[in-house]
This record gives structure tokens, sequence and C-alpha cells, in this order.
């Protein structure tokens, strides 16, 4: 355990290992198409009595990037089906998530967006920390694992996301649009 915290704490002052950009990848072997996607035939579980509804995130990687393509954040945040081709999350400053959206309300265009689900075990420990500003999570984990981590293009955006990803939800975070998210029972039974 002390070699993974020194391994952590020392990465930040060492010099980024960017990604490795691959044609394809793992992700890529089954595509559904926006058409053909319908969120609710999706098992996600209505966790908590209590819960808002259905939530499909709890545990993937969402991915944006600043409209200048300089930050690129993965990050975890809740999500829970609003309909059958939307979700609904709590994006709320300060995260960076936020950040980068009203970036991209500042630009008057929706935030591109991904969400990813079985990532590398390093991708989803380092979404979870607590990052400085404008440093993206996928440069740092090059250096936390000793190596860069292969990622693809998005099929309808140009995000990047890890290669072996066994799931990528691909879209948009509207930056005008909201709709009501939660409550979410956390397991200490208070909600959020």
């Amino acid at each position: 355990m002390k070699q993974i915290l020194d391994k952590i704490i020392s990465a930040d002052k060492l010099e980024s290992i960017e990604p490795t950009v691959l044609e394809s990848g793992p992700c890529k072997q089954n595509i559904i198409h926006e058409k053909d996607v319908h969120l609710n035939t999706l098992p996600a579980p209505w966790i908590h009595k209590d819960d808002g509804g259905k939530y499909i995130q709890t545990y993937g990687m969402h991915v944006v990037q600043s409209p200048d393509g300089k930050w690129t954040n993965w990050s975890i945040a809740r999500a829970m089906i609003k309909d059958d081709k939307h979700l609904v999350g709590l994006v709320i400053p300060p995260q960076h998530i936020w950040q980068i959206k009203e970036l991209w309300r500042k630009e008057g265009k929706d935030c591109p967006w991904a969400l990813c689900f079985g990532v590398p075990p390093a991708a989803i420990m380092t979404s979870s920390m607590p990052i400085p500003d404008g440093v993206s999570e996928a440069d740092y984990i090059g250096v936390f694992i000793g190596e860069s981590i292969p990622v693809v293009k998005c099929e309808t955006n140009d995000l990047l996301v890890p290669a072996t990803s066994e799931i990528v939800f691909e879209g948009f975070l509207s930056v005008t649009d909201t709709a009501p998210e939660g409550p979410f029972a956390w397991y200490t039974r208070s909600t959020a």
C-alpha cells in the first residue's frame, strides 16, 4: 500500500506520459447507433427505494474536453436515466466537468461527452482523484502506471476514451437544458 501511495503522491512532480492513440480497440467491437439506443432496456438498478430513478452510472467515467482541446477531464459522477435517449446528472461547481461545461456554454455550444464503463482500474482510480484544474487525467495515468494508456477516438466526437472500455456512451452535455435529478441515497442512508 505504501508503494501505491508514494506513486500517487510523486506522480504530479513527474513529466506526464500522454496516452497512445490507437485506430481501434475492444470498445469498438459492437457499435450501436443512436436510432437503436434505448436506455430503458439496459440493466440500470433502482438502488434505494427513495432514489429519484434508475442510476446507470455510479462507477463509470465521464469524459469531457475544453473547447480549445487543452484540458480533458475524466471523472466519476452519477447519472440517472431520464428517458429512452437521455441521462441526467449532477454537474455542479466546482467540479471539473462543470468547469468545462461552462467553457462550452460561453462558446454557445453543447459539450461533447462520453461515459465509459469497464475502464482500466488505474483510469477509474485516477478519475476519482483531486487532480489540479487544467491537468488531464489521461496524462496523469501514464505517470501513475509508468506507461502510456491506449485510447481511441469516439465515433461521434473527437474525445479520446480508454480503448479497453467495455461500454462507451457518446453524446453531448447540454449547456442549457436542465432536468430533475435525484435524490440518490448513499450507503449512509442519507440522500443528496
